[in-house]
């Protein structure tokens, strides 16, 4: 009889602790004749070595750092050459280090492709790779690319090195942390993905770049990925240096979701450029790469959250740039949704600050999703302070180069200028946006703030009396066609005095005087509002173009645009223009705009000018602008001489008007602000079509930036459309503003399916109709008198088992008493919040219907329209809402969507609610949908579609419940659901006999484990047919269960009920929502079976009904509720010939078990999933090691068999 031995050991993930014969610091497994143990990757004899000589054609290879290597000497390059893999991954097991002091790079990877390197960063596996060298030697880095090293990915890994070669222009082979260089070969370093990894210095060595790419002519370093990764303490304080530098012959980068940041206070030492992502070689045309991406990255603070401030500070002339591209114009770069913020920056530059900066190339700036520089509220998210004797200049965004930007959708503000005051051309200057050359269109963007609360967005506050201090909105020199459009400027303040210190919404100049371009401006749709009470001069619209007389090549379009000027200066001779015209050697046309003027100057004369032309004569169009200059000390307009009526400019200004625009709200700072209530007639513009809110201008347009329709008849003389802006009298579709008639007349007006109509107020005349089909919405803000219909299409079954119920609502006035034959031909019920049941109404067609609830309806066929007809709801709407004190929490009422247009649950305004939960509820295919006003399951959505009702709860006694016109919207309620992805958040899915049903559990700071009816969302059963899932709040069955901070560790027991037999699937996702080192499991406590969800992100089941509802559990951290450490428990013995082995830490994670002998020879190996206990045949003797490898962790256990 064999004697047992057994062996409980407690593992510090040190490889080789037990056995270091066998177990060394390095293992590779997988290879052709290279598999064992090494010291080292790259010195010589070792692992790269070995691989080199021998094909892997066709193998999977894996090598596991198992113990710290701090004697990398980089010797010898990782190439494949006799033969590649098809794949090779590096990874740790426990925390590891591989590191190494060396002028060279440090991991090589020459040729190499599908090369894996893999930090892991779960189960407290974790690999830094650190080259400590602070060498200038050209190449010196961490982790290098050269001839073709393509289709390799670098993750999860920190990564930190010194390198401070050089990168010059020219330059290809500078230093940097991971770095890009040339190809022998024809093609390039390409699809390599860089993602998720901690970039920083070594040893606080900071490096020249963080990652460089200088590819080959010919063989550009193309398709790389750089994503999601954290860039922080790597601005060297010595020299110039960058975050990411895709430098000459590199093209089609994706950059996104990357962070940079700054811990502690930056101290220059010298007069350097730092620059977060820089594409291009500097200012040279050679190389430039084309279809960059750069999306969605963060630039500032000083912690990996985006909070805190990055502090740069020195009395150097040091500049920094956030994004800086000089790129091609073969195919256009783009970049969108970057945030540039919390920077505070003192130097002593004249030009310190760009947020982006293009110097050559066609990019799209913000076209899809637009960038933020600053803020778009509040003051000082980024503070620029210079003490330059020279007049200085930092600029949001700028342009000056070959090639065609488009500038759209971006937010600049919340910006504070800081400059010296010591000499007469002192102070510090801002451009919002700026365009020399090329082709541009500048439109849709915000600079300064639109938030009411917000004063000073965009502040120059150096009180210079003798400087030239200013700030410009949007300025445009020299480029060869511009197009300002649809822009919205305000909360500029410039806190200089001196004659030459100004403020301009928009400032078109010339590139030098006596240049004599060949250029055309558009400037159209524009709202500028400037004001305050500084006594500086302030510009609505500057423009100026050719300098020499006689030359008027340049032509300045100024159209549709509405300009304010406020505020109130208590003393002084500073004046404001709301358009100033410089020179009268430029073509110009300035027609349908809105000059008011309000500002005002005690005491005050001919300072305050609505339109002011320096000279007279020369080619100029002006007419159909709307003049005011109301303030003290103000004077409608100048041309040779001071005007006081609307006819300015001699022998024109024939329609123009002096007439108060009635704004919303004058002096306002958003957009709405300044939609007029006077319709002030215009002139039809060629090419112009639509105003600053996208409405179709009508074929008279009004002027200034919003069309007014105040009157509009529908005539119906083309279709039934209501979008056919030919159906109008105004030959426009009506604005949201617009008092529409529609008369009896043959096409009566169809508000189609996808279309959203607006206007104000609404009449439909005897005899005539209007007809909103299913789909449509309709938002009316004023009154409606007359009839409308309101179609929902429903779809049925003639299976009354189908489950094709649907929750709907009566979209008409309560005072249309409607009756239940608007449902005919449907089963229709009733909802009794007080015990909680549907009501079935029977056959009758004259039941009264109450509109201020909702019902429950199935149409037993394939679909049905139907239609409701009379005065629709506008204004506030009170539905009914019930408190039945149920136990348990269950105290629902079912609201109704009363208007014929969708509504927002989440809508800013719109809503009042007292004693009403945070959800609601729609029935949808055998289980309901849940939006909680964050988080959704089931596809649930914000949005209400039109003649949909839903369950909202009540939560005490009186509960109120009011909604107006602020909650409508045409936003589609259809197939909408949050995509936001939320911290600690896990979405699990059932789905069963073509039926699904979700639920979330989460955890969030100040939540707790009892119901919260704010926080959580009741479980509302569906067809019993139909999986239902839940977990507990307290006693209460819930659908999104958000519990208290995670701690270490939680267990959540779920539910699962349903009477369908068969086989049932969950779907696990928003796993990387957690900690990457959280384990997340379930059990499943029927079959003893745990499935690691990090995995496995399905799990398939048998069910039957009469199985226990608790059967799962999910599991965050540790199975037994202890904190994970960095130690791992695990038992294992042997008794005959049978291998036991105890892993209640790890059951439900997949592993590979492998036993040697003392010699390193290979007894038995298999891959599992683990249990809590297993068993294996191995037939062995003598001492035996057996090694557990998951997750890239490796534990060992050691017995000897008798």
């Amino acid at each position: 009889m064999k004697k047992l031995t057994t062996f409980l050991l407690n593992f510090t993930l040190i490889a080789g602790l037990f056995v270091q014969t066998a177990i060394a610091q390095i293992t590779v497994s997988g290879s052709n004749g290279a598999d064992g143990n090494y010291t080292s990757l790259t010195n010589a004899g070792g692992v790269f070595a070995a691989l080199n000589v021998t094909s892997q054609a066709g193998q999977t290879i894996t090598i596991t750092v198992t113990a710290d290597v701090t004697t990398e000497l980089g010797t010898t390059a990782l190439t494949g050459a006799a033969g590649l893999w098809t794949s090779l991954t590096i990874n740790p097991s426990g925390a590891r280090t591989i590191s190494g002091n060396v002028d060279k790079p440090l991991i090589d990877l020459n040729g190499a492709q599908h090369v894996i390197i893999d930090g892991v960063n779960t189960g407290g596996n974790s690999l830094t790779i650190e080259n400590l060298s602070t060498s200038t030697t050209l190449g010196t880095s961490t982790i290098r690319f050269i001839n073709n090293a393509s289709n390799n990915v670098v993750k999860n890994c920190t990564i930190k090195g010194s390198g401070r070669a050089s990168t010059a222009a020219y330059s290809f082979n500078g230093g940097a942390i991971l770095f890009f260089s040339t190809s022998s070969t024809t093609t390039g370093n390409n699809n390599n993905l860089i993602d998720n990894n901690v970039f920083t210095n070594a040893g606080g060595n900071r490096p020249k770049n963080v990652i460089f790419s200088y590819g080959s002519i010919g063989a550009a370093n193309d398709g790389n990925t750089i994503s999601n990764n954290m860039f922080y303490d790597f601005f060297n304080p010595g020299t110039s240096s960058n975050g990411i530098f895709a430098s000459s012959y590199s093209s089609a980068w994706n950059i996104t979701g990357n962070t940079f940041y700054e811990t502690t206070t930056l101290s220059p030492t010298a007069s350097s450029a730092y620059c977060a992502m820089r594409i291009g070689n500097f200012n040279i045309s050679e190389g430039r790469g084309n279809n960059f991406t750069v999306s969605d990255n963060f630039i500032g603070g000083n912690a990996a959250d985006h909070t805190g401030t990055f502090t740069i500070n020195s009395a150097q002339a040091h500049a920094f740039i956030g994004i800086y591209l000089n790129v091609g114009e073969t195919i256009a770069s783009t970049v969108q949704n970057n945030t540039i913020t919390r920077i505070n920056f003192t130097t002593t530059s004249q030009e310190p600050f760009y947020g982006i900066r293009v110097v050559a190339g066609n990019v799209n700036i913000g076209t899809v999703s637009g960038n933020t520089i600053g803020s778009a509220t509040g003051n000082g998210s980024i503070t620029i302070t210079t003490t330059s004797t020279n007049l200085a200049k930092s600029i949001g965004i700028s342009f000056g180069g070959a090639g065609t930007v488009n500038i759209e959708n971006n937010t600049i503000g919340g910006i504070t200028i800081v400059g010296s005051e010591s000499a007469d051309v002192a102070g510090h200057s801002f451009n919002g946006i700026e365009a020399y050359t090329g082709f541009n269109i500048i439109r849709n963007n915000t600079i300064g703030s639109t938030d009411a609360g917000t004063t000073n967005s965009i502040w120059a506050n150096t009180s210079t009396t003798t400087g030239k201090q200013h700030i410009y909105g949007i300025y445009n020199e020299g480029a060869t066609s511009v197009t300002i459009s649809e822009n919205i400027i305000s909360q500029l303040t410039n806190a200089a005095t001196g004659n030459n210190s100004e403020v301009a919404g928009i400032k078109l100049s010339t590139l030098i005087p006596y240049q004599i371009p060949l250029k055309t401006s558009n400037i159209t749709n524009n709202i500028i509002s400037l004001g305050g009470e500084t006594k500086t001069t302030i510009y609505g619209i500057y423009e100026t173009g050719n300098y020499e007389s006689g030359n008027f090549s340049s032509t300045n379009n100024i159209y549709f645009n509405t300009v304010y000027i406020g505020g109130t200066v208590p003393s002084g001779s500073a004046k404001s223009y709301a358009l100033y015209s410089a020179v009268n050697t430029t073509t110009r046309n300035f027609r349908n705009n809105i000059f008011n003027n309000a500002r005002s100057t005690t005491g005050g004369s001919g300072l305050h000018y609505a339109m002011y032309i320096v000279s007279t004569g020369g080619p100029l169009t002006c007419d159909f602008n709307d003049y005011l200059a109301s303030g003290t000390g103000g004077m409608l307009g100048y041309y040779g001489a001071d005007k006081s009526t609307p006819v300015i400019v001699t022998g024109q200004d024939t329609h123009s008007l002096n007439t108060d625009p009635l704004f919303a709200s004058a002096g306002g700072s958003n957009a709405v602000s300044y939609i007029p209530s006077a319709a002030l007639a215009g002139v039809s513009i060629s090419g112009i079509t639509t105003d600053y809110a996208g409405t179709t201008r009508a074929s008279t347009p009004t002027m200034g930036a919003y069309e007014v329709n105040s009157s509009v008849i529908w005539d119906g003389s083309e279709s039934t459309d209501w979008n056919t802006a030919a159906n109008w009298s105004t030959n426009a579709v009506p604005s949201a503003n617009a008092d529409v008639t529609i008369p009896d007349v043959t096409n009566d007006p169809v508000v189609a399916s996808g279309v959203g109509a607006s206007c104000n107020n609404l009449t439909v005349n005897s005899g005539a109709s209007l007809t909103v089909n299913s789909g449509g919405s309709l938002i009316t803000n004023g009154t409606v008198t007359g009839d409308i219909t309101i179609q929902r299409e429903i779809s049925g079954s003639s299976t009354l088992t189908a489950n094709k119920y649907h929750l709907v609502s009566v979209p008409l006035h309560p005072d249309n008493n409607s009756l239940s034959g608007l449902f005919l031909g449907s089963y229709l019920f009733s909802y009794n919040p007080v015990v909680n049941e549907w009501v079935p109404l029977g056959i009758p067609t004259d039941t009264p219907l109450d509109e201020t609830t909702g019902y429950m309806i199935y149409f037993p066929g394939e679909t049905n329209t139907y239609s409701f007809t009379g005065q629709p709801n506008t204004g506030v709407f009170t539905p009914t809402v019930t408190y039945a004190g149920n136990s348990g929490g269950n105290n629902f009422a079912l609201v109704p969507n009363p208007y014929p247009s969708n509504i927002d649950w989440n809508a800013l305004a719109g809503w009042t609610r007292t004693n009403i939960g945070n959800s609601i509820w729609v029935y949808n295919n055998g289980s309901y949908s849940v939006w909680d006003g964050t988080n959704s399951t089931n596809n649930g959505s914000r949005y209400i579609a039109v003649g949909q009702s839903f369950f909202i709860q009540t939560t005490a006694a009186s509960p109120v419940l009011l909604m107006d016109n602020y909650a409508r919207t045409h936003t589609s309620a259809t197939f909408l659901k949050n995509t936001k992805t939320i911290e600690n958040q896990l979405r699990v899915k059932a789905l069963a006999n073509s039926m699904q049903d979700e639920i979330i559990a989460g955890f969030a700071e100040g939540m707790s484990a009892a119901y919260d009816p704010m926080e959580d969302a009741l479980k509302l059963y569906g067809a019993e047919d139909a999986p239902q899932l839940y977990t507990l709040a307290g006693d209460s069955k819930v659908s999104i269960n958000q519990l208290a901070e995670l701690n270490g560790s939680a267990e959540i027991p779920m539910h699962f009920e349903t009477e369908f037999i068969g086989e049932i699937t969950l779907d696990f996702s928003q796993m990387e929502s957690f900690p990457a080192d959280l384990k997340i499991r379930l059990e499943d406590k029927l079959t003893g079976q745990w499935v690691n969800l990090r995995e496995t992100s399905q799990y398939l089941f048998t069910h039957n009904p009469a199985n226990a509802t608790d059967r799962f559990i999910l599991h965050f951290g540790s199975a037994t509720g202890m904190e994970e450490t960095e130690t791992q428990n695990i038992s294992s013995w042997f008794s005959g010939n049978t291998l036991y082995l105890s892993t209640p830490e790890q059951a439900g994670e997949k592993a590979r078990i492998e036993v040697f002998n003392t010699s390193g020879q290979l007894l038995f190996s298999k891959d599992v999933t683990l249990n809590t206990l297993q068993q294996f045949d191995v037939s062995a003797k003598g001492m035996i090691i057996s090694r557990v490898t998951l997750r890239n962790k490796v534990l060992n256990t050691k017995a000897i068999v008798f």
